[in-house]
């Protein structure tokens, strides 16, 4: 029996395994992670400013001072992502698409902001019905347009590629300076794929929409965003990570790559909303899945190291408990997993894949009744140890304190198991003794 339960369990795992490497291996996934990750580093000196600027205890003088001193540069680095994530998916799906050509990737990331601006209205429209021309609407750049600047960027950078791989392309003497020269080779893939966005916003110029961004905001960003951060698909989001970790793959690899894109627009919309003093319009964001769920290492694994210390008498357990406190509270929780193991264990596994439903649960309904308030859309290092993280995400004490609480539920979550499989054990060594004495 236990011998036809281990095939299965091993043909399960290289099923999920198989699958997660074809979610792994994705080029328009990988170039769109490469891409959010470009701007991480820009978004968070902007996010450090704007938790300066908003700290809690500062007067409302002093939030207004640092504001009028501060305002620029951080809707500078944090309301301009649809730029940033252009640039990049031009830049690296070129690089997925065509590993040897590494100096064209930085003129198809170059065509892909080009195509994205290339669709998006140069006009704000004023509360007195004005229209101002010859401005960049901020929130087209920035959360409201970063889905059309994903399949933009996608699409030409597909075209230019496809153009420059059939060289369609100006020959330069070879005498030429190579940078001159790869300059004049993405001329006429260059004009072509432009021509081709140029064509598109024409034509919904003349529809009732009148720009792209108007007919993707409305009929897929908004629906999605809003089928994404509801709370069963959260539920389902963070039940899968957690079992895919349980045979060995690693979950946030497979489910981030599709769920990033709705989390990171809902951040940017409650980022655009806290900036402008309004109600913050999601409870899920980046950076909720990131500080109250299991998966990230102080909810899960901690919490499982501190009820070892508690009630576990296996030195073996204990002795991992030891090594992976310190990464635990730094969120890391690969020491744990393999090392309990939780992996493959189906008696650890019901607490680990439990935890996140339950840790979410409890931040997602103490954030609809009121008790901890919304991520604010801020930056958070997923590193940053428990009770700091959740204070910094929603800029309040309350968020830290929802992140112990539920660290405190998953210690008593962990406890029964911990004590279960600590029983499991020394029956399985009084067995073993006797199976020893007996062939003495």
């Amino acid at each position: 029996m236990k011998k036809m339960e281990r095939t299965f369990k091993e043909k399960l795992s290289e099923k999920l395994m198989s699958f997660a490497g074809i979610i792994g291996k994705n080029i328009y996934l990988l170039s769109l992670r490469d891409a959010f990750m470009l701007s991480f580093p820009l978004t968070m000196f902007g996010s450090i400013l704007l938790v300066v600027t908003n700290f809690p205890g500062f007067s409302e003088k002093t939030r207004e001072g640092l504001g009028a001193l501060m305002g620029h540069s951080i809707e500078s680095s944090m309301l301009l992502m649809s730029i940033f994530v252009s640039i990049g998916i031009g830049y690296y799906l070129y690089l997925y698409k065509n590993p040897k050509r590494t100096q064209d990737a930085i003129y198809s990331g170059a065509v892909a902001l080009v195509a994205f601006f290339i669709v998006t209205p140069f006009s704000v429209k004023l509360e007195n019905g004005e229209l101002m021309t010859g401005v960049i609407p901020t929130s087209l750049v920035g959360a409201q347009g970063l889905f059309v600047a994903i399949f933009v960027s996608i699409i030409s950078t597909t075209i230019y590629g496809f153009l420059l791989n059939k060289n369609l392309t100006i020959k330069m003497p070879k005498d030429v300076p190579p940078a001159i020269s790869k300059s004049f080779s993405a001329i006429i893939p260059g004009f072509l794929t432009l021509s081709v966005f140029m064509i598109i916003n024409i034509l919904f110029k003349h529809t009732k929409f009148e720009s792209i961004h108007t007919f993707v905001y409305e009929f897929l960003q908004k629906p999605l965003v809003g089928l994404g951060t509801s709370f069963f698909a959260t539920i389902i989001a963070a039940t899968l990570v957690q079992f895919f970790w349980f045979f060995g793959v690693h979950g946030h690899l497979v489910v981030n790559p599709i769920m990033d894109t709705i989390w990171n627009v809902a951040s940017l919309e409650n980022l655009n909303a806290y900036n402008a003093g309004q109600p913050l319009p999601h409870i899920v964001t980046k950076q909720f899945m990131e500080m109250f769920s299991v998966s990230i290492g102080s909810m899960g694994a901690l919490s499982a190291l501190t009820a070892i210390f508690i009630v576990s008498r296996i030195k073996q357990q204990r002795e991992v408990a030891k090594l992976g406190f310190i990464p635990g509270i730094f969120n890391i929780s690969e020491p744990t997993l393999f090392g309990l193991p939780v992996i493959l264990n189906p008696i650890l596994a019901i607490p680990w894949i439990l935890g996140s439903p339950i840790t979410i649960s409890i931040a997602y309904f103490a954030t609809k009744i009121g008790i901890m308030p919304r991520t604010t859309g801020v930056a958070v290092p997923w590193t940053m140890p428990l009770g700091i993280s959740g204070t910094l995400a929603t800029n309040s004490i309350m968020g830290g304190v929802v992140q112990i609480v539920g660290f405190v539920v998953m210690v008593l979550l962990w406890i029964p198991f911990i004590l279960y499989s600590q029983k499991q054990y020394e029956e399985e060594k009084r067995k073993n003794k006797n199976e020893a004495k007996e062939k003495e």
